[in-house]
């Protein structure tokens, strides 16, 4: 059985980044609701912070 990848535009990664760097809900409670892995989220919130607008 093959595996469908989930694919988020730019714009769902910022906004993403975003509520967990404004520190809006933990990264667990954020994964959880969006349905993504913490892990993922992670690295959007860190390529967000250390690259700003040229991320994703």
């Amino acid at each position: 059985m093959t595996q469908i990848r989930k694919r988020y535009d730019r714009q769902y990664k910022t906004a993403a980044a975003q509520v967990v760097i404004d520190r809006e809900k933990t990264v667990r409670e954020l994964s959880e609701e969006l349905g993504i892995k913490d892990s993922t989220l992670r690295r959007w919130a860190v390529e967000y912070e250390q690259m700003g607008a040229k991320a994703f």
